[in-house]
C-alpha cells in the first residue's frame, strides 16, 4: 500500500502545526535521543533536528525511508533514518538509548497480534533511558460498529482524495482497511487493502503498564482533547518508564 501512495503522502497526511505541537510539548532535555518508530516519510524529523535533538526514525517501507534520509540529509542526519521492523528496532540501533520514543499514525496495528506489541513495549521499555516517555497514537477502534463496515472520513485538498473503510468481517479477529487514493491532475487511482489488528484502548493500556510504565495522560487528539471511548477518534497514550 505505501509504495504506491509514497510520493503522495504528505498531502494525505500533512504533518501540521498541531501535530508538532504536541509532540513539542513532550520533548526532554536539549540534545535527547528521539525515536519515531513508523517514521514513512519522515515528516517529524527535521522538526525535532531544528529543535537540537537528536532525530532517528524506522519503518518497514524502503520507498517511505529512501524520502525520509532525502527530506534530512542537509541536516546531517540521514545515517540515523533506517529501513527496518518495529519488532526488532532494538536490533538496528543497537548502541542508543533514547529519551522518548513515538509511534503514531496507527503503526501498531500493522502488527499480527497482542503477542507482538508486548514485544515492541518491552524492548522499547528497554531501550528507554530512566524517565524515558513513550507516546502510542492508534485508531480508537472502541467507537467502532464491528457488526458492519465502517467509513472513516474523507481526506480531500486540491492535489488528493483519500477514501477509507474498515472491513470487519474476518474469521481472525482482524479488520480489513481498503483504500482508494485518487490523483486529481492526473485521474490516477491507486487500491489498496492491508489487515490491521484493533487493539482497543484498555488492552493497550493494560499491556503498557505490565511492562513497567506509568501511564501519564491519554487523549482522544492532537489537540489534547480528553479521550473518550464513544466518540473520539483517536486513542493517544503518554507513559514514562519507572524503574
Amino acid at each position: 500500500m505505501y509504495s504506491s501512495i509514497a510520493n503522495y503522502y504528505d498531502f494525505i497526511f500533512p504533518v501540521d502545526k498541531i501535530k508538532t505541537d504536541f509532540i513539542g510539548s513532550f520533548l526532554p532535555h536539549q540534545s535527547a535521543n528521539i525515536l519515531d518508530i513508523g517514521c514513512s516519510m519522515g515528516g517529524f524529523l527535521p522538526f525535532l533536528i531544528d529543535k537540537g535533538h537528536n532525530a532517528f526514525g524506522i519503518d518497514l517501507n524502503n520507498d517511505m525511508i529512501l524520502l525520509a534520509k532525502n527530506r534530512v540529509a542537509e541536516k546531517k542526519q540521514k545515517d540515523r533514518i533506517a529501513i527496518g521492523n518495529m519488532l526488532n528496532f532494538d536490533l538496528v540501533f543497537v548502541d542508543n538509548s533514547f529519551d522518548l520514543v513515538y509511534c503514531i499514525g496507527n503503526t501498531i496495528a500493522h502488527l499480527n497480534n497482542i503477542g507482538e506489541l508486548d514485544i515492541v513495549i518491552n524492548n522499547i521499555y528497554k531501550r528507554l533511558n530512566n524517565d524515558g516517555k513513550l507516546i502510542f497514537q492508534v485508531v480508537n477502534y472502541d467507537r467502532f460498529d464491528a457488526d458492519k463496515e465502517s467509513v472513516l472520513p474523507l481526506i480531500e485538498n486540491d492535489v488528493v482524495k483519500f477514501e477509507r473503510e474498515y472491513n470487519w468481517h474476518r474469521a481472525d479477529g482482524r479488520v480489513s482497511f481498503n483504500t482508494k487514493l485518487t490523483v486529481k491532475e492526473t485521474g490516477e487511482l491507486f487500491e489498496n487493502s492491508e489487515v490491521l489488528t484493533p487493539f482497543l484502548p484498555d488492552e493497550i493500556l493494560r499491556r503498557i503498564e505490565s511492562y513497567g510504565f506509568k501511564i501519564n495522560a491519554t487523549y482522544g487528539d492532537f489537540k489534547k482533547s480528553p479521550f473518550n471511548s464513544e466518540s473520539s477518534f483517536a486513542f493517544i497514550v503518554i507513559a514514562k518508564k519507572i524503574l
